[in-house]
This record gives structure tokens, C-alpha cells and sequence, in this order.
């Protein structure tokens, strides 16, 4: 513990000392595009997408004072760490999962092209290959590993999954019906004029004229719990963004 305090302690203090900036950003960004369709969704996603990576690639881009090595064998180096201590194991395994977790959950609410596991997974790969070269080329001291590259793109596609599961968990509490009545403004009062209604109903009337061009189907999110074929994973996707319009 005091060794992982040691090499990653400013990082995590410094991302906790940020956490109340982080807030105070969501909301005078949310502000500034109230009027705009999914100003909330849109700033807490890229919120949570910065708060929940940075962090993490800031450590992954600390230099160790190791030697410079570069393992290309798949899941030889991911055999080493299950046979050796099980709490590194369960560590470092953990680690990289998380890496990109909140990317995978929170980037298809911002951008819902990418709704489907197998686009994370490869979202995640990309960024992880750009990382370890990133460690390689700067000489960090660090092991630039293609099970690296693995684990961190089956942490995104791992987040990309739990989607389905949290957005049916929400469905069934009423999350989303309590949201979308508190409207898209985190300062709103709860009383919503006869302008602002005209202008939300204009707003819903373009957001489905614009899904209707691109061809996105966005369902209901009572029936999201019944999607079923081989698109499973871009239904949900969408059918979560459809939930917090």
C-alpha cells in the first residue's frame, strides 16, 4: 500500500481535489447550452468520461524508474500475473479493467454510433495501443504489453455491457420518468412555462425528424428489457439514449 501511495499518491489526491471543480464545470457548461437538446446527458457523460479516465491514464503515464521492455506474446504476461500472488493478481487485473470501464459505460450516451460492445472493444484497443507506444516511445520505465492492450479494451467493451443492465435497473425504479420530469436544466425551479413546453415539443419533434434521416430507431425505454436478435448491443445503446430524452 504505502509503495502504491508512494508512485500514485499526487495523482489521487490531485483527483480529489478536482472533484469539486469537475462539479461546479457540469454545471456552468450545462448552463451555457440550456436551450440545447440534451445539454445535461451531454455534459454529465463527458464529465464522467473525463473524471473517470484521466486519472488513470495519468498513472499509466508516470514513470517508474524500470527498464524500458516491450511484450508482444498474447496473454503470456496476463499467465504470469494469475500464477503469481493472487492479490496482485486480482490488482493488477482490476486495474486494467477499470482503465476504460467508464469510458465504455458513458461514451455511447454521448456519442450512440459507438452503442455496442464490439465498437468499444475497439475503441478501447485503439486508445490502449496509443498508450503503450506513448510509454514505450517516452521511455517511461514501463512494460508496453499487448495483454495490457487486451484487458484495457475488455474493460471498455465490460462497460459498454453494463449499460444494458443499469439502464433496465433504472427503467424499473423510475429513474428515468423522475429525470425527464425534473427537465434538462440543472437549475431548474420545477415550474415550466408554456415557452419552455412549446420549445421542448420543438425540440422532440426535430430530435425524431433527425433520427428518422440517420435511420436510428430509438425505443421505448419500458421495452428495452424484451430486446433480443444479433443488434442486442446498438438496441440498447440507443434505446438508453432514447430513455434520457
Amino acid at each position: 500500500m504505502r509503495q502504491v501511495w508512494g508512485m500514485w499518491g499526487g495523482v489521487l489526491t490531485a483527483w480529489a481535489l478536482a472533484i469539486p471543480v469537475l462539479v461546479a464545470g457540469v454545471r456552468l457548461v450545462a448552463w451555457l447550452r440550456r436551450g440545447r437538446p440534451h445539454a445535461l446527458r451531454n455534459t454529465l457523460a463527458e464529465a464522467g468520461i473525463l473524471c473517470g479516465t484521466l486519472p488513470w491514464i495519468w498513472m499509466i503515464l508516470t514513470p517508474t524508474g524500470g527498464v524500458r521492455e516491450v511484450s508482444l506474446i498474447p496473454l503470456r504476461d496476463l499467465y504470469e500475473i494469475l500464477t503469481d500472488d493472487p492479490t496482485q493478481a486480482v490488482v493488477q487485473i482490476g486495474a486494467n479493467l477499470i482503465v476504460f470501464l467508464p469510458l465504455g459505460f458513458l461514451l455511447p450516451l454521448r456519442l450512440p454510433r459507438l452503442a455496442s460492445v464490439p465498437r468499444m472493444f475497439t475503441v478501447g484497443a485503439i486508445l490502449s495501443a496509443l498508450l503503450e507506444f506513448a510509454q514505450y516511445a517516452l521511455d517511461l520505465g514501463r512494460v508496453s504489453s499487448t495483454d495490457d492492450v487486451l484487458m484495457n479494451a475488455a474493460g471498455a467493451a465490460l462497460g459498454a455491457w453494463l449499460v444494458g443492465p443499469a439502464h433496465r435497473f433504472a427503467s424499473r425504479a423510475g429513474i428515468f420518468r423522475r429525470f425527464r420530469a425534473g427537465g434538462d436544466d440543472p437549475c431548474a425551479t420545477g415550474r415550466v412555462s408554456a415557452h419552455s413546453e412549446d420549445g421542448a415539443a420543438r425540440a422532440e419533434r426535430e430530435r425524431r425528424a433527425r433520427g428518422d434521416q440517420e435511420g436510428v430507431f430509438v425505443a421505448d425505454a419500458d421495452h428495452i428489457a424484451h430486446t433480443v436478435g444479433d443488434d442486442q448491443d446498438r438496441a440498447v445503446g440507443r434505446e438508453v439514449l432514447g430513455a434520457f430524452e
